[in-house]
């Protein structure tokens, strides 16, 4: 266009096989072509925006225990990616004890933390920047769940410990109870005490292997004397 207008204001004419009318076809084909592209990118823009708009109001709406102030500031902080030292005033108030943070969902609570993590990733304002409120709830409460998270853990392991510890130590199911390691078998033989053992031998009872049958006979009325 500007090299149209340009041989316009010269009165010269364009170079050879060219002609005004057909560079400024040329241009406006170009031109039709940049606003075609522009039209659909804020179409597409337009698009976006109206499915952000319309997600926040259903989150927005899912926080009822909001007043609607409450629930206007808080659609505002949905609206952007990450907060800036610029918001710290709105997100110290919004995070005071009791105050409107308190009565978020765990989800509403979490859209929050995240916005304000981002930036801090984002290098906007550093952790110990945050109000004393804001980092407390953020950062400190995280690391407290994370550490009862993993205190829990702990405790889990040393429990299952113990029952393995406590099954390994009782009888298998079932069969009959084992003797006691310590435990000896019953002698066959019973052995005196010093003091008794020279008696055994003053008495006419006499230990022996072999068997003795008794000898009886009959008496005169018949009946079996001895045995």
């Amino acid at each position: 266009m500007e090299e149209i207008e340009k041989l316009i204001r010269s009165g010269g004419q364009p170079g050879s096989g060219y002609s005004l009318a057909a560079l400024l076809d040329q241009a406006q084909t170009r031109l039709d072509s940049i606003r075609a592209e522009d039209d659909h990118v804020t179409a597409d823009k337009k698009d976006k925006d109206q499915k952000e708009r319309s997600a926040i109001a259903q989150m927005v709406e899912r926080e009822a225990k909001l007043n609607e102030e409450e629930k206007r500031k808080y659609a505002e902080f949905l609206a952007k990616d990450y907060f800036t030292k610029s918001d710290f005033a709105d997100l110290s108030r919004f995070y005071t004890d009791g105050g409107a943070y308190d009565r978020l969902s765990e989800g509403g609570k979490a859209e929050m933390n995240e916005r304000v993590k981002e930036g801090v990733r984002r290098g906007k304002y550093n952790e110990s920047d945050l109000p004393d409120n804001v980092e407390r709830e953020v950062f400190d409460g995280e690391k407290g769940r994370n550490g009862r998270a993993a205190s829990d853990l702990r405790t889990s392991s040393i429990e299952r410990r113990r029952e393995s510890a406590t099954l390994a130590s009782s009888p298998t199911g079932g069969g009959p109870d084992e003797m006691p390691g310590d435990t000896k078998p019953l002698e066959s033989k019973m052995e005196l005490p010093s003091e008794l053992a020279g008696l055994s031998k003053l008495s006419s009872v006499q230990e022996t292997n072999a068997v003795v049958v008794p000898q009886t006979e009959r008496g005169s009325d018949g009946r079996e004397i001895g045995g």
